[in-house]
């Protein structure tokens, strides 16, 4: 019989070819799935940013209302230990953001000196889903 040189080797082409063209696919899919997943962090900082200046803008409304001589009416900051006093507000559209006020006063010679303390947090979403976002941020502020 005759015999062709490197009649053994015809196939070895074919299967490195498709071994090639496995490892890019597989590459391929490894680089979709983490560009996904950075585009889903880049969003989630976003709306997590967006909720820290919310919860921001609660805390600065606070401070705003309760440092005006007299407070403003409609605006309450009871004594503790009394419950405190809560609003709600959407300074940032689809984030709800509620601000809790309690006061105590103190004497400093006197003077009598008012401390409230304010508590602002501010959510997105529902609790238990991927798109929730919640921030809160707490200060005190003397009068």
């Amino acid at each position: 019989m005759f015999r062709r040189s490197g009649f053994r080797q015809s196939g070895f082409a074919l299967v490195t070819a498709i071994f090639i063209l496995v490892v890019l696919a597989g590459l391929g899919a490894a680089m979709v799935t983490i560009s996904t997943s950075q585009h889903t962090t880049v969003a989630m900082d976003i709306q997590s940013t967006r909720a820290y200046q919310s919860a921001r803008a609660g805390i600065e409304w606070g401070a705003y209302q309760s440092l005006q001589t007299p407070l403003p009416s409609g605006f309450t900051c009871p004594l503790l230990p009394a419950a405190p006093a809560s609003y709600s507000m959407t300074p940032i559209t689809g984030f709800t953001t509620t601000v809790t006020c309690n006061s105590t006063t103190h004497s400093e010679g006197a003077a009598t000196v008012t401390m409230y303390a304010l508590t602002s947090t501010a959510t997105f979403g529902a609790v238990n889903t991927t798109d929730y976002i919640a921030r809160q941020l707490q200060a005190r502020v003397a009068k």
